[in-house]
């Protein structure tokens, strides 16, 4: 097998940075009571879980057919809108944002795995010889893809983070997206960041506020 077809400059940053920041939680959490770095119930032993499920997942990943992701993507990114509308549900609530799924000593952010899902989705769909983003059809479903977990993600709410979900305008325009969808993008950053700035249940019904909105504009 030829390792040099990989991406090793990524690799190796990736390894730097996260061996940089466990050696740091480590060292500012570290106490007395330590027994072990895999103890859970502390925060670099929840690293340490972590890192190697990513270990074991990267392993399955490089050695897994392109084909078979090709299959479940679609199946994924239901997955993810599944737990990101659940979270209404069964949710728990922290930094007031109803974003965080609680197993256990384990934490869970689905959102971060809505990223991830959606990214393939798109990739799978603009990949389709027949997708063209000149077909108000293919703007449509590309619209979908991209708004609904914008949407849940908000009205957790936690607009923060679906701010990076506008990422995916930038490969779409180079696909061929018609330019005027930046400035319809650019409206909804600006939207989300009004929620992040005035908060996501501001009183509009106070003309203060309306002022201060028009002249932030």
């Amino acid at each position: 097998m030829n390792i040099f077809k990989y991406d090793l400059i990524s690799f190796f940053t990736y390894t730097l940075l996260v061996t940089f920041g466990i050696v740091n939680i480590y060292s500012s959490t570290h106490n007395e009571s330590f027994t072990t770095i895999f103890d859970y119930t502390t925060i670099v032993g929840k690293q340490l879980i972590f890192l190697l499920a990513c270990i074991v997942a990267f392993f399955l990943i490089i050695f897994t057919k392109k084909k078979f992701f090709d299959s479940i993507t679609p199946f994924l990114y239901f997955i993810s809108v599944i737990l990101l509308s659940s979270l209404f549900i069964f949710g728990a609530e922290r930094g007031g944002a109803k974003s965080w799924y609680i197993i256990g000593p384990i934490s869970f952010q689905p959102t971060e795995f809505a990223k991830l899902c959606t990214a393939l989705f798109l990739a799978k769909f603009l990949s389709i010889i027949q997708t063209d983003l000149k077909k108000t059809r293919d703007i449509f479903i590309v619209g979908v893809i991209i708004l609904v977990p914008i949407t849940l993600i908000t009205l957790q709410p936690d607009p923060g983070s679906a701010l990076v979900f506008l990422a995916f305008i930038f490969p779409i325009l180079r696909e061929g997206l018609d330019l005027r969808f930046l400035y319809y993008g650019i409206i909804i950053f600006l939207t989300l960041l009004l929620t992040l700035i005035f908060g996501f249940t501001y009183n509009f019904h106070n003309p203060i506020n309306i002022i201060c909105i028009t002249q932030f504009i």
